[in-house]
């Protein structure tokens, strides 16, 4: 038997094909979903804290930003994906074969020391990129980015 959710002056039903009412709870207990003109459900966008909530904390993957705080600029939100993509393949654990580069963004120890150290973690200088997790190297990211200005730090960049 399929269901489905319907919004009705403040109350989310569930009803079954054959329209009996199943369940019902104030419009408050439906978190962040919300209805298109297609029936499809999408998630809210993120509010602009610091941790996105839709992404998981898996080490591979083009994902959405884990980051979205202070530093993130969501139209810039393609080309970063195109950067982890041409970088490292989505893998945020990967080292260029010299061990030179590290992380999904490949940034090298003096850029990864100063940018932790720009975070206000210093815990984070002292280990290798590919060891910081998702948020984090995307902070990094963010924060090197510089809306653009820091874009020469990515030679893949181009074609992205």
């Amino acid at each position: 038997m399929s269901t489905r959710l319907a919004r009705l002056t403040g109350i989310v039903a569930a009803t079954a094909t054959t329209g009996t009412l199943l369940l019902a709870a104030p419009a408050t207990a439906a978190p962040t979903a919300t209805s298109t003109s297609s029936g499809v459900v999408a998630a809210a966008a993120p509010k602009a804290g610091e941790r996105n909530p839709r992404v998981s904390r898996s080490m591979r993957g083009v994902r959405p930003s884990a980051y979205v705080g202070k530093y993130y600029k969501p139209r810039y939100e393609r080309t970063r994906k195109c950067i982890v993509r041409k970088e490292s393949g989505g893998n945020y654990r990967i080292a260029s074969r010299s061990g030179t580069y590290k992380g999904a963004y490949q940034f090298n120890g003096a850029l990864a020391r100063a940018t932790a150290k720009r975070m206000g973690r210093a815990d984070l200088a002292r280990r290798p990129m590919n060891t910081w997790s998702r948020f984090h190297q995307d902070k990094a990211f963010w924060i090197v980015w510089n809306n653009g200005r820091g874009a020469r730090n990515w030679p893949t960049r181009h074609g992205c």
